[in-house]
């Protein structure tokens, strides 16, 4: 939920299609009050193996920062 709209973002500001995890860090950039959120997400990403659970904290995050996403899309 995090990633897929910041690698829409960097898509619509860069220009580039980029990896969902090199959107994470760029919207980490763009918002750096997520950048905690998004470094959780990035690191579940990369440990497939485990099975992250995400209370319902983590996920008004998600919800907040597609948000956030969105209105930045949108107005440029």
């Amino acid at each position: 939920m995090s990633l897929g709209p910041a690698r829409l973002l960097a898509t619509v500001l860069t220009g580039r299609v980029v990896s969902k995890s090199d959107g994470g860090q760029f919207a980490a950039t763009q918002f750096p009050g997520f950048a905690e959120h998004i470094d959780r997400v990035l690191h579940a990403r990369q440990q497939p193996d485990t099975s992250p659970t995400s209370d319902r904290d983590e996920l008004r995050r998600a919800l907040e920062l597609a948000q956030h996403c969105v209105d930045l899309g949108t107005t440029t």
